[in-house]
């Protein structure tokens, strides 16, 4: 099963303290996953996304950055272009906001599908790309490769080939993953194993990335797949059976150690909880809902999706469960010392964000240790509020903010706080603390402030 959940991407045919009446304002950046603890989770249990899974292979989910459209793929329907004995098709279902259940899929169709082997690898992250197996050529022929294809009014436009400078890929399994406007993971055969390792690439032109680079102490003489980075720009989930482990593949996690891009942490088993005998694979983040998706190798040896909430493969603790109110109005600037018997964190708390960037300082790791230990005993309520300085327009700097918010929402849910405890809000540059007068001003407006009442 193992080889038939790779081989069939391949080219070809088959192939988130107490205080009374005042409020509490943190203010900060993304914070880090601490990941080393998720292997702690041991009896926990990911269930079979419903209205998904059939008697055929269902495998590769993706997941929009909206939260409410699952792609994935789908091997041997007689639905697919060609028929049940053609390629693989790309299917997607959309979520139903009255139950927020998944509704019956439907296939994609052209010109995302043809009678080869088809699958989405990412969306970007505003959700206006998907990145794509195969190169598409004319008159309906295909090469091994990487394509893209924008969103139109109407649905997908013709995908495009993407050009990566000294490579030329032959045949075999390749997959990839869009983390940044400016980093691209790749996953590839190599010379030397000709089993896949994961190498980044970086934007050198509109429509062209640099050559590949191996990234270290990810790599071994197994395969290893399916990468995707956290929202905090520095936590990779990837695939291998080269790690030890529970069976055929499983999903491991490690952290970015620098800005080269190429240092990783010792990479860390997520456990029982996601990981079996068979094959596990393909782990996607639904941070909007506190999920994560993923495919799993069901007793009849084909492949179903999975989910498992967030806070389930994070460390146990307290989870914080009082309802947020329906509108988060701005408070007024407040300064306060929380005393608890293991340490006093002064407030406000201040973290800033480069220009047009999501990703934490690294030193508000500590900040970080200190806030979750407040937040296991409390019983507050939490409104996370993104800002952004004036450089750019107000609809790209709400954008922005929003994206800032929901990364600082997606680090709490992994810490175990329950997603329905946590509301996001983006203000754009609309609520500045000081005057976007100058440089330094601007840096001061670049924030995330997380409301506690």
């Amino acid at each position: 099963m193992l080889d038939a959940a790779k081989a069939i991407l391949g080219f070809g045919m088959h192939g988130m303290i107490t205080t009374n009446k005042q409020y509490i304002i943190y203010i900060l950046g993304l914070l880090l996953l601490s990941f080393s603890e998720i292997a702690q989770a041991q009896e926990r249990k990911a269930l079979p996304v419903t209205n998904i899974n059939s008697e055929f292979d269902e495998l590769m989910p993706v997941v929009a950055p909206d939260g409410k459209t699952l792609y994935f793929v789908r091997t041997g329907h007689p639905e697919n272009i060609g028929g049940a004995n053609a390629g693989q098709d790309i299917w997607y279902s959309q979520k139903n906001i009255e139950d927020n259940e998944w509704q019956p899929p439907l296939n994609s169709g052209a010109p995302l599908n043809n009678i080869y082997n088809n699958a989405i690898n990412s969306l970007s992250p505003d959700g206006q790309q998907v990145w794509l197996n195969n190169v598409y050529l004319p008159r309906n022929r295909m090469a091994p490769g990487l394509s893209y294809a924008d969103k139109t009014s109407t649905g997908w436009a013709k995908p495009q080939a993407v050009t990566i400078q000294n490579f030329t890929p032959e045949t075999g399994f390749l997959n990839c993953y869009q983390a940044t406007d400016s980093i691209l993971f790749l996953s590839v055969q190599t010379d030397t194993t000709y089993l896949e390792d994961i190498f980044i690439c970086r934007r050198v032109g509109e429509k062209e990335w640099s050559v590949p680079k191996r990234l270290n102490n990810i790599n071994t003489t197994g395969f290893e797949i399916a990468p995707v980075l956290a929202p905090d720009g520095r936590t990779l989930y990837f695939t291998s059976n080269g790690h030890g482990g529970f069976g055929d593949a499983d999903i491991l996690v490690s952290r970015r150690l620098d800005n080269t891009w190429l240092n990783w942490s010792e990479p860390v088993n997520l456990g029982a909880a996601v990981n079996t005998a068979g094959f596990d694979g393909y782990f996607t983040l639904d941070t909007n809902n506190g999920m994560a998706y993923f495919t799993r190798e069901n007793e009849e040896e084909n492949t179903d999706i999975y989910f498992i909430r967030l806070e389930e493969i994070a460390p146990a603790s307290e989870n914080i469960t009082a309802a947020l109110p329906a509108k988060a109005e701005p408070l007024p600037n407040t300064q306060l010392v929380i005393e608890s018997d293991r340490t006093e964190l002064n407030l406000p708390v201040l973290v800033f964000f480069e220009v047009n960037s999501v990703q934490l300082n690294p030193q508000a790791e500590t900040t970080l240790q200190t806030l979750k230990e407040q937040l296991a005993s409390s019983e507050k309520t939490l409104v996370i509020q993104g800002h952004a300085d004036d450089t750019g327009t107000e609809p790209t700097n709400k954008i922005l903010s929003e994206k800032r918010a929901k990364a600082v929402a997606a680090y709490l849910v992994l810490q175990g706080l329950p997603a329905a405890s946590i509301r996001i809000q983006g203000f754009g540059s609309s609520q500045p603390v000081v005057p976007n007068q100058s440089a330094r001003n601007r840096a001061k407006n670049r924030r995330v402030e997380i409301q506690i009442e």
